[in-house]
């Protein structure tokens, strides 16, 4: 069993809508959870159940089973309450929060030789109450993705990767604070390669398209490449990654996200859309054993664009670029 409680110096004062009426709004929290693992042969059963001093519930339960040692499969099923109030809560779910969603996960991995590997999983979700984007209950949808990794040696390995997802969205307005919901679909397709050249420089390259549709919209369509380069030596006292990436998407609602190297402390995962390229180098210098010195400069160079940005941050011309320093000495 696992317990705890929070206290905070003051309410939760969150502006009124019609989807946040269950979400925590005190300064103070107490949540008890039980999980429990059992293994049986070659199953797998776990789960967990938790309860926020509101009364609202949250569990999850699934199994995981090895047919074969070249294939394995799992089933999960999860129940967060509209009324479960955790901020600490990370449980596995499709929206960001651990609360307000039903789903069930089915997910397997295959070895179809010493060489390749097959990889897939779907997600059927539901969110029982409205949410942010869909002002009316029980939408839901679905997201599917199946991988294909080809591994030569600890050197080389590509795979080709597709996902779908279909999830309910406000779409037209009928009356007030009525809406009408449509579909928004998203398939990506991505072909990665990475290998290592020596034992200190490595190569990634990745291609990646998207199409994108809501209702009966237009489609939309986008795709990103770029180079990565890694150069790590172990015997000297500096590394750094660089990327340079080109990239043509119609519109943030097709953006690609691709994760990129920070400095440390730092996480980026930067969505790509217009029209440009991009290029970014973090490097890290050491000095002796306790001083270490980090720098990134990314650069974007948009194509016809006027001003990047907007609001007060708009920035006039088609570049926009940025600098990190971060200096960390041990005691």
């Amino acid at each position: 069993t696992t317990r705890f409680a929070s206290r905070y110096d003051c309410d939760f004062k969150r502006k009124t809508s019609i989807y946040n009426q269950f979400e925590f709004s005190n300064n103070k929290n107490f949540v008890a959870g039980m999980d429990y693992n059992y293994v049986f042969k070659n199953y797998n059963f776990f789960g967990e159940v938790s309860r926020s001093q509101n009364g609202g519930l949250a569990y999850i339960n699934g199994v995981l089973v090895s047919l074969d040692p070249r294939f394995s499969f799992t089933i999960l099923h999860r129940n967060y309450g509209r009324d479960y109030q955790n901020l600490l809560s990370n449980g596995f779910a499709e929206s960001s929060n651990s609360w307000n969603e039903k789903g069930v996960y089915t997910g397997f991995e295959a070895t179809l030789s010493p060489q390749f590997f097959l990889t897939g999983s779907i997600d059927f979700f539901k969110f029982p109450w409205m949410r942010s984007q869909a002002y009316t209950p029980n939408s839901g949808g679905y997201d599917y993705t199946a991988q294909l990794l080809y591994k030569k040696s600890r050197n080389f390995s590509a795979y080709f990767r597709i996902r779908h997802q279909d999830k309910d969205i406000n779409d037209s307005q009928i009356e007030s604070n009525i809406y009408q919901l449509s579909t928004e679909s998203r398939t990506n397709y991505r072909f990665q390669i990475s290998y290592k050249i020596t034992d200190y420089l490595s190569l990634r390259n990745r291609v990646e398209a998207v199409n994108y549709q809501k209702g009966s919209a237009d489609k939309e369509q986008g795709f990103l490449v770029y180079q990565d380069v890694v150069f790590k030596p172990k015997s000297k006292p500096y590394s750094f990654t660089a990327r340079y990436a080109l990239f043509d998407v119609e519109s943030f609602n097709s953006r690609i996200y691709a994760y990129e190297n920070d400095v440390l402390y730092y996480f980026y995962i930067p969505a790509y859309y217009r029209t440009g390229s991009r290029f970014y180098l973090t490097a890290r210098f050491k000095y002796r054993k306790k001083f270490d010195f980090w720098v990134r400069y990314g650069v974007w160079n948009y194509r016809n664009e006027e001003t990047v940005l907007s609001g007060l941050e708009e920035i006039k011309g088609n570049i926009r670029s940025d600098v990190k320093v971060v200096a960390r000495y041990l005691f």
